[in-house]
């Protein structure tokens, strides 16, 4: 196990959600994903609380699908006030 490829995937996940243009599926992130907070804390408590197998594929798992979501909703992202352009999104 990459440790610290782990602890930074949860990192990432979370700064993408919380770009989010919709409260509810974010919402969704703080209840079952990532907890607020917790991606400031050290690497040591990510690693122990996010990061063993079956935690870690399950958040993934809740990343992909609320993604999805997103997509399907074309909410889309919100950073530096910038709206990511529901025009460009790709239909499933």
């Amino acid at each position: 196990m990459n440790t610290l490829k782990r602890v930074a995937m949860v990192r990432a996940m979370e700064l993408v959600m919380r770009q989010l243009n919709d409260e509810d599926i974010f919402m969704s992130w703080l209840v079952e994903g990532v907890a607020d907070g917790d991606a400031e804390q050290s690497d040591l408590y990510i690693a122990e609380t996010y990061c063993d197998d079956e935690t870690f594929k399950e958040l993934m798992g809740l990343f992909v699908s609320l993604m999805y979501r997103v997509g399907k909703d074309q909410s889309g992202l919100y950073c530096d006030d910038v709206l990511s352009n529901e025009e460009d999104y790709i239909q499933c």
